[in-house]
């Protein structure tokens, strides 16, 4: 089935669902209404509930707070619904297909087996939908089933870990959020070399890498830590004030 729109595991609640980045969706249906605007009305027009729809990561980058909404695909397949757009319809098809191939996956015994993460991982693999950010997931999900097995998780207790870090699509997203996703693309790897320049100037090295679904294809791009925005949102800064991108609207 090929990659619409990328799929991720993600905690919602108590449990671990497919979910489908806000951001992402609002960039494929083509909404003309601002991100934060759009999902903000939809959440309050049709009483969507934080922990069960949809969940909200707020991650920082050094002095700045970016906000993550990650909807479950129930949630995503009403609001491509209601936006009654051919855009609309096809993603609310994709999901569809999306659920129609999760369901031929076993159910999770109690207490969640390797066994099951070894076959939910190789289903991932096979939809092409697996990621680094599904990696890191279940890589956590697996560390706690060790400690708890070893008693050093008290029963009921979690430990699932955010990766910290960003890749350039990322920041300058976070840092000029009224350019459109085009936009912002256009500028990705200009921007990415000067931040990259400084990295191999900084630590001798080439910047570490991480798969990310680019043009629906994976690819690996440039991930830095949350540390290192220190320096790098500077340099992105001034990228975009030379480029006269910068903006006060939010």
């Amino acid at each position: 089935m090929p990659d619409l729109i990328p799929i991720h595991l993600q905690q919602v609640g108590s449990d671990t669902i497919q979910t489908v980045d806000a951001r992402i969706l609002h960039d494929f249906l083509q909404v003309k209404a601002r991100f934060n605007d759009w999902i903000t009305r939809r959440i309050e027009t049709y009483g969507f509930l934080q922990d069960i729809d949809f969940t909200v990561l707020r991650i920082e980058y050094g002095t700045i707070t970016t906000v993550e909404y990650h909807l479950s695909l129930d949630m995503a397949k009403e609001l491509s619904m209601v936006e009654k757009t051919a855009r609309g319809k096809e993603a609310r098809r994709y999901f569809l297909d999306c659920e129609k191939a999760a369901n031929q996956l076993p159910k999770p015994l109690a207490p969640l087996t390797f066994d099951y993460l070894r076959d939910h991982r190789t289903f991932l693999e096979d939809l092409g939908v697996f990621d680094e950010r599904d990696r890191l997931m279940l890589a956590d999900i697996s560390r706690t089933q060790l400690q708890r097995q070893a008693g050093l998780l008290p029963p009921g207790q979690t430990s699932i870990a955010v990766a910290q870090g960003f890749d350039i699509e990322d920041a300058l997203r976070t840092l000029a959020p009224h350019l459109s996703a085009g936009i912002i693309r256009k500028h990705t790897g200009q921007a990415g070399k000067a931040v990259a320049a400084e990295y191999r100037s900084r630590y001798g090295r080439a910047p570490e890498k991480t798969a990310r679904y680019v043009d629906g294809k994976q690819r690996g791009v440039n991930w830095y830590t949350i540390e290192e925005a220190e320096w790098a949102y500077p340099i992105l800064q001034s990228y975009l004030a030379q480029q006269g991108l910068l903006s006060t609207a939010t």
